[in-house]
């Protein structure tokens, strides 16, 4: 009976533990699935350089982007070309609520770059990202512009990487380029947190449940 009831326990210890991992996993789950999607909040296209580029020598360029939920802009990552000797050391820019508008804010900044790709040992493709100063904006349209891509060799000396993603960028020397886009990303994070899938809720109720149900073992 001894022996039994030792086992009993043993068995009612052991159940007691998987339910708490269980209650654990589904809410940690809950958690990562919630949180998915916060760090990029817009990519106009993927940076491969595969298309071609364009010179800021012959003017800014002006690319659109939406913003769908209330979010903070903390830097940008575009697509460069540049000599492999001569990496982008900086990129101009300017946000606004028009084409070329600067009332949100403007700069000239830092990049840091990482190798994407190399056309014929000439030329580097880079991912090059540039910090601003927090950025609050509600959801909605706004537009980027690109103004500078310098190098130790000179202003205006990196080219920024274009794309047939069906985007639509203005500038200077080529105003609407309907069907041609800028190969950008921007990131940040929402200012709320969205309203959870039914499948993060679902694990969120798994979770809770397997914890309510490990408190009633602990009572008996």
């Amino acid at each position: 009976m001894k022996q039994q009831n030792k086992n009993t326990s043993v068995l009612r210890t052991f159940g007691s533990k998987t339910v708490q991992a269980v209650a654990f996993a589904a809410c940690l789950a809950a958690a990562a699935s919630s949180q998915a999607g916060i760090g990029t909040l817009f990519e106009s296209a993927r940076i491969d350089g595969t298309f071609g580029a364009y010179g800021l020598d012959n003017g800014s360029i002006s690319e659109s982007f939406i913003l769908t939920h209330d979010s903070t802009i903390t830097s940008v990552t575009a697509g460069i070309w540049s000599e492999p000797l001569y990496p982008v050391t900086a990129i101009g820019w300017a946000f606004g609520t028009q084409e070329f508008g600067t009332s949100l804010g403007q700069g000239l900044s830092a990049t840091t770059n990482v190798v994407v790709s190399n056309i014929f040992g000439l030329i580097d493709v880079t991912a090059s990202t540039f910090n601003i100063a927090p950025l609050s904006l509600t959801a909605g349209t706004y537009f980027l512009t690109f103004t500078q891509a310098n190098t130790a060799a000179g202003a205006n000396t990196a080219y920024l990487d274009v794309t047939l993603d069906g985007g639509n960028f203005a500038s200077v020397y080529t105003p609407g380029n309907t069907g041609i886009g800028v190969s950008f990303a921007i990131q940040g994070s929402l200012l709320s947190a969205p309203v959870p899938e039914s499948s993060v809720l679902s694990l969120l109720c798994v979770g809770l449940a397997c914890l309510a149900l490990t408190g009633r073992s602990f009572k008996r």
